[in-house]
């Protein structure tokens, strides 16, 4: 039997604590049935308490369960990212050489047409000097 923290005397039909090596109180246990004691009482506090214990076992099953699958579905969230992220940085490669390839194409152009400009204005000015003569 358990003794009473305040009056330091046994209590008889008590739960007692199991305390583990380590120190740390474990789940409740019976105490010894009492002579004059209620056994059906007590069966059905260990009843109670056995369906607690499965009661609580399932939940922590079940929130064990959808936090796997949280970190499942923020892994696959962290992978289509990184695919998303590789896929613009491709696109982006790609169009930063069609800008720089269309770039050096309009220099070309540019320098060709200032050329043909510059070889008409030439022809003009020969044009008219034989004009001229």
């Amino acid at each position: 039997a358990a003794c009473s923290a305040t009056t330091g005397t046994a209590m008889p039909n008590s739960i007692e604590a199991s305390v583990s090596t380590d120190g740390i109180p474990g789940p409740p246990t019976l105490g010894a049935l009492p002579q004059n004691g209620h056994p059906q009482r007590l069966q059905e506090a260990h009843r109670s308490l056995e369906l607690e214990k499965r009661r609580l076992l399932d939940e922590l099953q079940a929130r064990t369960n959808e936090a796997e699958a949280m970190s499942r579905e923020a892994e696959s969230l962290r992978e289509q990212i990184r695919e998303e992220q590789d896929r613009r940085r491709s696109r982006v490669s790609d169009l930063t050489d069609q800008l720089s390839g269309l770039e050096s194409e309009n220099k070309a152009l540019r320098a060709k047409l200032s050329n043909m400009q510059t070889d008409d204005t030439s022809k003009i000015m020969d044009a008219a000097t034989l004009k001229r003569e």
